[in-house]
């Protein structure tokens, strides 16, 4: 039961890391084309990492940033 928590959390992660990525698209669309070869892969790191800092952020609003060891 763990590991289909753990599956959709990971297909709900991609989802919300598609979505950031169509709406990042929307906004430079409007680039040359040589240049959208070159953002796309910046575009996607950005989609991604903007989901992982909300995920991380929620984490330490929940769990504090301190870590016992």
């Amino acid at each position: 039961m763990l590991e289909l928590k753990e599956i959709y959390k990971d297909l709900e992660k991609d989802k919300r890391v598609k979505a950031e990525i169509k709406k990042l698209n929307a906004i430079y669309k409007n680039i040359p084309a040589d240049q959208s070869k070159l953002v796309k892969r910046l575009i996607e790191n950005a989609g991604f990492m903007a989901v992982l800092l909300q995920d991380l952020q929620e984490d330490i609003k929940a769990n504090g940033y301190k870590e016992e060891y």
